[in-house]
């Protein structure tokens, strides 16, 4: 009975240390990877007070690539700078494992955007099978193209062999 309790915290926190030691300006794909291994076939989806979802794991991947691609472009290329940061939240039932998450998108010029939710995942047997994300809310304004500090493409960015 005790395992019943203590297999989902770890694994939660496995997962959420994972997620935390990828670099999103580096690479996105990691973070689909991690869903491939740590989330079930199908997953009971909701987003705040709307309805819950089943979607399976393909649908999953391409709805977190959709979130995550367009963070990693300006990341990579635009030169802002991604923190983020997760806190294990406690509960009382042991398959429900909760976490505060808050990422901030710092920009060279110093415009600032701070997106913060928590997240409820349901495990069984090792797996992700639903997730909730609820009190989402963001600080400040959207990070805008002016914010960005673009590389330029010239003569003397590409390699001699092009």
């Amino acid at each position: 009975m005790a395992d019943d309790y203590v297999a989902p915290h770890v694994q939660d926190k496995s997962l959420n240390e994972a997620i935390l030691s990828n670099d999103i300006s580096f690479d996105f794909l990691p973070f689909i990877e991690l869903c491939n291994r740590h989330y079930a076939d199908e997953v009971d989806l909701s987003f705040g007070e709307g309805p819950r979802r089943t979607v399976a794991k393909d649908t999953l991947q391409g709805m977190l690539m959709d979130f995550l691609f367009p963070i990693h472009l300006i990341a990579e290329i635009g030169g802002v700078q991604v923190t983020v940061e997760a806190q294990h939240i406690t509960s009382d039932t042991p398959d429900e494992q909760h976490s505060s998450w808050s990422a901030e998108l710092l920009a060279k010029n110093g415009a600032r955007h701070v997106m913060s939710w928590k997240t409820m995942r349901i495990w069984v047997a090792g797996k992700v099978v639903a997730e909730h994300l609820y009190e989402q809310s963001h600080e400040g304004p959207a990070i805008q193209y002016s914010d960005l500090e673009l590389k330029r493409f010239d003569a003397t960015y590409f390699p001699d062999h092009l």
